[in-house]
């Protein structure tokens, strides 16, 4: 038993924190809450101003209203540039594509393409064709008479997360090799007073591959600014038709893009509330603010996030080992709320993101399991300690059905508070036990002791001391006395410690004739009469015979003591049911009711209605022990006439050799 609570106790201390660490990394390894720390990311994105000189130019319903059908020909987007040119914009980024010529107007191309070599620098969008299947991966590029008239060419593809939301893009890709800036990496890298960029984000460790495959590099976690529409917009046919103010367009960066439903790539963001998708041309707009401003949100390694969850699970964990309950609790509470504020302070304040989804759903559960370890291990231990004291002391908490009863409840737990409340009973009961054992040692057995020591100096005073005889029969009374103390306090111990796996099995009828011969004399010498009457058939039982002869010479001896002289004792053993029961009974003064209850006890005495005959109070309280050690019970009745009826009931042994 010791060893198995040492082993408890080394998996609470050592094996519960190791498999709680381990299973945080395993979860962070695995990243098996990706879809908590998503939402959490896009929970914690701040909210920011729009840069002033970042407008999209919007293909809206109202323009598709006045502009008729979609695709509009080349001539009119060639128009719209011009007249950005004159408004001064710095560099345009036409999220339109053009990898057909315009069939219905030749001429259009000719004339977009010349309208870009006037300039503002205008940079065009490819098309990457992921075909699938094995087949190679290309680009569709526009065609030849815009590429070539075009500043510079991006990709505009968008990379969407497991659960369809884009949150990141690619700076750089193609096919082969990452040769491909993002459009709006593109249009900064030919705005005259940005220059060429160094392009941030994460880096792949295998940056080219196989001519067929579409590789990308510098991915960025992009820091979206607001909801759709937070950037300055307007209206494609306001600004061809020279309904806006110059002063909004000049010197400003123009992305041109489609923002009417059913022409345009919007797409799901953290952003979109209300399942309200943003378009592609603000979702680049925001890529161009990011590197702008350079705030592009870096993403914790995957070594590093691991660390990061496990610094405050390490930290719950040293706390539950040294903390009460309650304060395990809030300091659960307290690491959970702080993990979580960390991650969203990191988000918001510095652009860098930890997600911590594997530390929050540990931290959630590791103190109830904590908690759960404990209780189990405390039952455990409890039981444990319930059954040695059963095994040692109280046999009663060895009967949960019992307890259960007594609880009145089928709940579990309620049945356990009963058992320890039980224990806690018999715990007190023993104590008073203790008590009442010590004032025998002070008084029962001090006091024929005192009296040897006071005899042993009057016989040192020549003229107080004793004759011979007189004090030869005082010393044997007070020998005697001293004897029968000891010798009813040695046999109630015996009774108590009897183990009843060493019970053999025996006839009960011959430790009622022991009991009947050695009580015989005594009675006698007060003509009194013992009528035995025992059952005719075999009566046996399992036990400790010599304990139950003494059991019953005590009964049958208070029995003669009492009883008048001259009178009758009644003793019989019969089979009743699945017990042997043994009946005395005398006539005698009788036993109060109230106090038949108190006979059994330790040191009870002079109860008899009031007549004390000394003894040391322990022959009843003997005889309950031998009862209850062989499975049975003695108890006290009101004679039939006058007198009291004592019994003794033990079970019946199983048939058997």
């Amino acid at each position: 038993m010791q060893a198995l609570w040492r082993n408890r106790v080394l998996w609470q201390r050592a094996g519960f924190p190791a498999a709680v660490l381990c299973a945080v990394a395993v979860l962070g390894l695995f990243d098996v809450f990706w879809r908590t720390d998503l939402a959490l990311f896009d929970t914690a994105l701040p909210t920011r101003a729009a840069p002033a000189d970042v407008v999209i130019v919007a293909i809206d319903d109202a323009s598709i209203a006045q502009l008729g059908r979609w695709p509009w020909p080349r001539a009119v987007h060639a128009a719209l540039l011009d007249r950005l040119r004159a408004d001064g914009v710095q560099a345009v980024a036409l999220d339109i594509l053009f990898t057909e010529p315009d069939a219905a107007s030749p001429a259009g191309d000719a004339a977009l393409a010349a309208a870009m070599m006037r300039g503002p620098p205008t940079v065009l969008p490819l098309l990457a064709d992921l075909p699938g299947n094995g087949e190679a991966a290309r680009e569709r590029l526009p065609i030849p008479v815009l590429a070539r008239a075009a500043a510079g060419l991006g990709h505009a593809d968008l990379e969407e997360d497991p659960d369809g939301i884009v949150r990141s893009v690619y700076l750089r890709e193609g096919p082969g090799a990452p040769t491909r800036e993002y459009l709006a990496a593109a249009l900064l890298d030919h705005t005259p007073r940005v220059g060429i960029l160094r392009l941030p984000g994460e880096r792949r460790p295998a940056a080219a591959g196989a001519s067929t495959a579409w590789v990308r590099d510098h991915r960025l976690f992009i820091p979206f600014l607001g909801p759709p529409g937070h950037f300055t917009q307007l209206s494609y046919i306001d600004v061809l038709r020279g309904r806006v103010d110059p002063g909004m367009l000049s010197g400003k960066l123009v992305l041109v893009g489609a923002t009417a439903q059913g022409i345009g790539d919007a797409l799901p963001t953290p952003r979109s509330g209300h399942s309200r998708p943003m378009p592609g041309v603000e979702i680049c707009a925001n890529v161009l603010a990011a590197l702008r401003a350079g705030t592009s949100i870096r993403r914790a390694s995957l070594p590093v996030t691991i660390l990061l969850d496990l610094i405050p699970v390490a930290l719950l964990l040293a706390g539950l080992q040294r903390l009460a309950p309650r304060q395990s609790l809030l300091l659960a509470a307290s690491l959970w709320c702080a993990t979580l504020a960390t991650s969203i302070l990191l988000l918001r304040m510095a652009y860098w993101w930890w997600p911590p989804g594997s530390a929050l759903a540990v931290l959630l559960v590791a103190y109830p399991m904590w908690s759960w370890q404990r209780l189990s291990a405390t039952q455990a231990f409890l039981e444990d300690e319930f059954r040695q004291l059963a095994r040692e002391r109280f046999p009663g908490l060895a009967e949960p059905p019992a307890a259960r009863r007594r609880s009145g409840t089928d709940d579990f737990m309620q049945y356990r508070i009963a058992l320890l409340r039980q224990a806690n009973q018999e715990l007190r009961a023993t104590r008073q036990e203790r008590e009442e054992v010590l004032r025998f040692l002070s008084h029962d057995m001090k006091s024929p002791a005192a009296s040897l020591l006071g005899l042993a100096q009057l016989q040192r005073d020549p003229a107080r001391a004793l004759a011979p005889a007189e004090l030869s029969e005082r010393l044997d009374l007070l020998a005697q006395r001293m004897l029968a103390l000891v010798d009813s306090f040695v046999a109630l111990a015996r009774a108590e410690a009897a183990d009843p796996g060493s019970f053999s099995r025996f006839d009960l009828r011959d430790a009622v004739q022991d009991a009947y011969d050695e009580v015989w004399a005594a009675a006698q010498a007060r003509n009194i009469t013992i009528g035995l009457e025992v059952c005719e058939g075999s009566c046996t039982v399992s036990g400790d015979r010599q304990l139950l002869a003494r059991a019953l010479v005590n009964l049958l001896g208070n029995a003669v003591k009492f009883a008048p002289a001259g009178s009758s004792v009644g003793l019989t053993c019969e089979a009743v049911s699945t017990n042997a029961v043994i009946s005395i009974l005398d006539q005698g003064p009788g036993v109060a009711p109230e106090h038949r209850a108190a006979l059994f006890s330790r040191f009870s005495r002079g109860l008899h209605r009031g007549i004390d005959p000394g003894g040391s109070g322990l022959g009843l309280a003997f005889v309950r022990v031998v009862a209850e050690k062989h499975g049975g019970r003695a108890w006290a009745e009101h004679g039939r006439e006058a007198g009291t009826l004592f019994r003794l009931s033990v079970p019946l042994a199983p048939p058997g050799p």
